[in-house]
């Protein structure tokens, strides 16, 4: 993961905790408002701005409504890479 990635992933702690959200398993935007208390406008700006990292995908792309998101490729990584580095628990 680049340093730019990690200071933003760092600075946020929204991302961090759809990315640990999203790492134990794909999510609707419900269960996710949910086990992470974001507020379903903070929560998806923080998705927009991880789906434009690359580090989040929508499972099903052609639903407007019971949207999956799952981690990408990149993303595990970025978010085992935080947890190996002690920045995410």
């Amino acid at each position: 993961m680049d340093i730019e990635t990690k200071r933003t992933i760092f600075l946020s702690k929204n991302k961090k905790m759809v990315l640990k959200t999203l790492y134990r398993e794909p999510r609707i935007i419900p269960e996710l408002v949910k086990e992470t208390g974001i507020i379903i406008q903070n929560l998806s700006r923080t998705l927009r701005e991880l789906k434009d990292m690359k580090l989040v995908a929508q499972q099903n792309p052609n639903v407007r409504k019971g949207k999956i998101f799952i981690l990408t490729g990149k993303g595990k990584r970025s978010v085992e890479e935080l947890i190996k580095s002690g920045l995410l628990s």
